[in-house]
């Protein structure tokens, strides 16, 4: 009832198909250690594929089917951007809309304060090179769009699987590094699990006949409030 008999219908035969095929494959494969130290092999714990396996096949198909579909929209990302530009005369409902909704600028002038400070904030704190920060920050924005659009066509967010998808891209670039690993994959599946629940709260202020602007404004004050809270709740609770 929820999404639709389409979405249904393909995560049905999706879950027979790795279930009933997929599965079985993978449980007959192991994943071990990379280790080159026999005694480090040997100590390590080896894993059945099957456990992972949904994800690891599944990410991807979801990560292109996300891109895509954005790619598609490249229509409206042009207008977006040519609206900051040109100077037309506007009709009435246009006027309306640039009055309730939120504007591109908004966005950019925003986007570009908050990636800046996730940049220091993870450069200086958890010592993630600057360049790896701002690769985490134009991932988290592709993989966002994603979770966004896999909320609004199943009701799931994937924000797991967000972050798994960045601890492997990040285990490929800074394997030594654990605390890079997890921070990349933190930033990530916040943004997406923040991304994908405000726009459930934007749909049901439009059912509602809720403004838009003032709504993203509430939101946004809310930020200040959370992070001060949460930091100091923190650290309150672990020394």
């Amino acid at each position: 009832m929820l999404v639709g008999l389409r979405v249904a219908i393909y995560m049905t035969v999706s879950a027979l198909v790795l279930a009933y095929f997929v599965g079985p494959i993978a449980y007959d494969q192991v994943w071990v250690s990379p280790a080159t130290d026999e005694a480090i092999r040997a100590a390590s714990q080896p894993w059945k594929a099957w456990k992972e396996i949904g994800i690891w096949l599944g990410v991807p198909i979801m990560v292109a089917s996300g891109l895509l579909g954005f790619a598609f929209q490249y229509k409206t990302i042009i207008r977006a951007f040519s609206a900051l530009v040109s100077k037309q005369e506007e009709s009435e409902h246009e006027a309306l809309i640039r009055r309730t909704e939120v504007p591109f600028s908004w966005f950019a002038g925003g986007g570009l304060v908050a990636a800046s400070a996730t940049i220091a904030v993870g450069h200086f704190q958890f010592h993630i090179p600057w360049y790896y920060g701002a690769l985490a920050i134009a991932l988290t924005f592709a993989l966002s769009l994603v979770a966004c659009r896999a909320t609004g066509e199943s009701d799931i967010t994937p924000t797991g699987a967000m972050g798994k998808l960045m601890q492997l891209t990040y285990g490929v670039l800074i394997p030594q590094s654990t605390t890079a690993n997890l921070m990349t994959a933190s930033i990530t599946a916040s943004s997406a699990g923040s991304s994908a629940d405000l726009l459930n709260d934007l749909k049901s202020g439009y059912l509602l006949g809720a403004n838009p602007r003032r709504q993203f404004i509430a939101q946004f004050a809310g930020i200040f409030s959370g992070t001060v809270a949460t930091v100091a709740g923190f650290y309150l609770l672990v020394p």
